[in-house]
């Protein structure tokens, strides 16, 4: 079983009628989450890599909630174009992105974020918008 984190920033959106997943709001407790998850959800993990570029580690290895999907961020969430670092990356880019973690339009998603700063809330809202973007 794997080590269980403070749920500090979670944001639920999806384009499934479920009637459960319908009735949570932009944040969600672990109880909320326990009953979303048996409705077709996806949890993504976006917590971002810390250590060196020579020795990077993800804090998912150090414990995640269970089913959740390793996702950090800025990895596939952000690019660089024409020298501008941060800016969203093309819609196939993102739904290949997407596709390869398992999300599909017929799913509800959850980014988690440890939400230590404002780094980290930051980056829980760039993902939920740039999932808003996608519909």
């Amino acid at each position: 079983m794997n080590k269980f984190f403070p749920l500090s920033f979670a944001l639920g959106l999806g384009m499934s009628a479920s009637a459960f997943a319908a009735n949570l709001g932009p944040l969600v407790t672990t109880e909320e989450l326990q009953q979303a998850a048996k409705n077709n959800l996806v949890i993504l993990d976006i917590r971002s890599l810390t250590g060196s570029k020579e020795k990077p580690q993800n804090p998912y290895d150090d414990g995640h909630i269970n089913g959740a999907i390793s996702a950090p961020y800025p990895k596939g969430w952000r690019v660089e174009r024409e020298g501008i670092p941060g800016m969203l990356p093309t819609v196939p880019a993102l739904e290949a992105f997407l596709s390869e973690l398992g999300v599909n339009n017929d799913n509800h998603v959850v980014l988690v974020s440890e939400g230590k700063g404002p780094t980290d809330m930051g980056a829980a809202t760039r993902a939920y918008w740039t999932l808003k973007y996608l519909g």
